[in-house]
């Protein structure tokens, strides 16, 4: 985009460096002499450019880091693919921005320049324009690309799970030993009777984590085929109420029931995949396990369906059991719930009870909710990524817009005097000034907001579950970008709006 500046500035100024054009030629100077010398003029600001660029690649590698936590390893400086990148795009570079104003003003005809009759055709006011729409089209997508990814991470940040994560510690399993069964038991009986823990379940997966055992299961007296896959977590009698899971139909394990460590709990979408008509019919019906050599166990609950993982993922059939014949199935990980309390000191004591029971094993605990949200952080870092080149496309499009400006400005002096001298006020002159660049935005928002409103549409569909796009995602954009360029307009043409008349007048 900075070169679109320069190739718009470069065209601007054409008309008044185009004296100079026909003064050298007069003076014997070639067209390949005038040529070569603006495309070395092209070549020393691209070099200039060059160092200013270094030095901000050295700032934007730190910014990745503090800022957008992307590790940009100092590598890159000593990798050679990127020198033969730079031998392609510099010289490319100062032909992009140098070519069009070298070749315009090499065909200049001395005699009409000289006499003050010559003038350009509208094609460059026509490659301008078309190049501040190109600017402002880049930036309006970005912005509104940006708004929509923060409004799709801010919805998934803040929807209901279904379950109950904040202030859960999670404690990755002990190594198995001898007695192992009897010690978490008796681990998690301790931890119970401290101050300020509510619950304590051992599971194969918490939230956040895919349950990962997919198993072929069908109903009973169904045939073979009608096996399907259903996610298969080992839970125990706190499971449910630890995470504050909604129960629909039927109930909970139950420890005055020995029956029941035979029993399955469905979610919603087990249920469905099953084709039970509803889930109060499920209940008391049973599930041939394959992997039980075709067992049947007994329906005892169904509850609603919760986010197993990020809303990036639909909602998976999923069967919680504790059947002691899949003791193969471990419960990977011990939840344990704090209500209210010093946090840190009831920690503590997780930590100290854990090295009573497990010295044999590390203590490696964390917070569910923080590790819930880790699953969001590639969303997060692009969203702050593409808000960053927001803010840079605006910006440079801002200064291009404010070269031109002034450069219009002053070659509309005298007719803004006229204008004055005429009655006009300085709102209707500003007002006319500022409409030349508006209407290009106009312009931009038509060409902009198809194209963001399908590629972010694209990006979306990675969601199972997401935003809709709303039309003011598309209308807001265009207001800031047009509120950003009428300030930068404004700036320069009030003042010129302000000026005397007669003093631009004077030569008339």
């Amino acid at each position: 985009m900075g070169r679109v500046n320069y190739i718009n500035l470069s065209t601007a100024r054409a008309i008044d460096r185009a004296q100079e054009a026909g003064i050298r030629k007069v003076l014997g100077s070639s067209p390949t002499l005038l040529v070569g010398q603006f495309l070395f003029e092209s070549f020393i600001l691209n070099f200039i450019a060059l160092l200013v660029a270094i030095v901000f690649i050295g700032i934007g590698i730190w910014s990745l880091r503090t800022f957008l936590t992307i590790y940009i390893p100092a590598s890159i400086w000593t990798e050679p693919h990127q020198y033969t990148l730079f031998a392609i795009i510099f010289p490319v570079g100062i032909l992009i921005s140098g070519i069009y104003p070298a070749f315009l003003l090499a065909k200049v005809i001395p005699v009409q320049i000289l006499k003050g009759k010559y003038t350009f055709s509208g094609g460059g006011n026509l490659l301008r324009k078309s190049l501040v729409t190109l600017q402002f089209t880049t930036s309006l997508i970005l912005i509104m690309g940006t708004l929509i990814a923060y409004k799709q991470i801010s919805y998934m940040m803040n929807q209901t799970l279904g379950a109950d994560i904040t202030q859960v510690m999670v404690v990755e399993a002990p190594v198995h030993t001898e007695g192992y069964i009897e010690k978490i038991e008796s681990f998690k009986n301790e931890l119970k009777s401290l101050a300020g823990i509510t619950n304590v379940t051992g599971s194969g997966a918490v939230p956040g984590i895919e349950v990962g055992e997919f198993l072929a299961n069908r109903k009973l007296h169904s045939e073979p085929a009608d096996n399907r896959l259903y996610e298969m977590m080992a839970a125990d009698y706190d499971f449910i109420p630890t995470f504050d899971l909604t129960v629909i139909a039927g109930r909970n394990f139950d420890k005055s029931r020995p029956a029941d460590q035979y029993g399955l709990i469905l979610n919603e979408s087990a249920v469905k995949q099953f084709g039970f008509e509803s889930s109060e019919k499920a209940i008391g019906e049973k599930i041939l396990l394959e992997a039980n050599r075709g067992r049947a166990n007994e329906i005892i609950g169904v509850i609603k369906d919760y986010h197993q993982q990020s809303l990036q993922h639909p909602y998976t059939p999923i069967i919680l059991f504790m059947d002691p014949d899949f003791r193969w199935i471990p419960a990977d990980f011990l939840s344990i719930k704090i209500q209210g309390g010093d946090i840190k000191q009831t920690a503590k004591k997780i930590e100290a009870t854990w090295v009573k029971f497990f010295p044999e094993s590390s203590f490696d605990s964390f917070f569910l909710d923080q590790f819930f949200n880790q699953q969001y952080k590639q969303e997060e870092v692009f969203g702050r990524v593409v808000a960053f080149f927001s803010s840079l496309a605006i910006f440079i499009a801002c200064i291009g817009l404010f070269g031109l400006t002034s450069y219009n400005t002053a070659r509309r002096t005298k007719e803004i005097g006229i204008r004055k001298v005429l009655g006009a006020s300085v709102q209707h002159i500003v007002s006319l000034l500022a409409w030349d660049t508006l209407r290009l935005i106009l312009l931009a928002a038509l060409l902009a907001i198809p194209i963001a409103w399908y590629g972010m549409s694209e990006w979306l569909t990675r969601y199972a579950f997401r935003i809709d796009i709303k039309g003011w995602y598309g209308l807001l954009p265009v207001l800031v970008l047009g509120g950003i360029a009428f300030l930068t307009i404004s700036t320069i043409t009030i003042r010129a709006a302000f000026a005397n008349p007669v003093k631009s007048l004077r030569n008339e």
